[in-house]
């Protein structure tokens, strides 16, 4: 049992340096400078801190995979605020049955006629982290576009059938 948690601890930490890396364009620190003074002037706009998060995509796969246990403390310990990584948005990628960044992850739809919400792994891995985080922010992006999609018609419905999921 000690040796799980011990490789989900690793698994959540890589995930959150890889977030990191990817957020900082690979960025290493100097740790003669650890600390950085930052002014904030409220009299111009900028870009705004919107929370740490991280992408969800084909390698959730395999926390899904883990006892209930272990998955729930690697939940709490990436999503839980105050505790952890207290990761607070989650990005999910939408499925279109294309190789992506790391795999191929199930459309929704293979076809104009075919609506399966149940091939998305990642919505149930959503929905367990916004159980331990109800004020999570979810957003997706997608990687490819599904084959039979031929028109903008076509794309809109599929992403209408999307939006349906509750």
């Amino acid at each position: 049992m000690r040796l799980q948690i011990k490789e989900s601890l690793f698994l959540v930490s890589f995930f959150v340096s890889l977030t990191f890396i990817f957020l900082t364009g690979g960025a290493t620190m100097n740790h003669q400078h650890c600390y950085e003074k930052i002014i904030i002037d409220l009299s111009e706009e900028g870009r705004i801190f919107m929370g740490i998060g991280t992408t969800a995509e084909t390698s959730i796969r395999l926390l899904m995979d883990y006892p209930k246990e272990i998955l729930q403390q690697i939940l709490r310990i990436m999503f839980e605020p105050n505790f952890g990584a207290s990761l607070q948005h989650l990005k999910l990628e939408i499925g279109s049955d294309a190789n992506s960044s790391s795999g191929t992850i199930p459309s929704h739809m293979r076809s104009k006629d075919d609506y399966n919400i149940s091939r998305i792994f990642l919505l149930k891995f959503a929905k367990m982290a916004k159980g331990v985080n109800p004020d999570l922010t979810l957003s997706t992006l997608r990687w490819g576009t599904s084959s039979w999609i031929r028109s903008y018609e076509d794309k809109y419905f599929f992403y209408k059938k999307l939006s349906l999921i509750r």
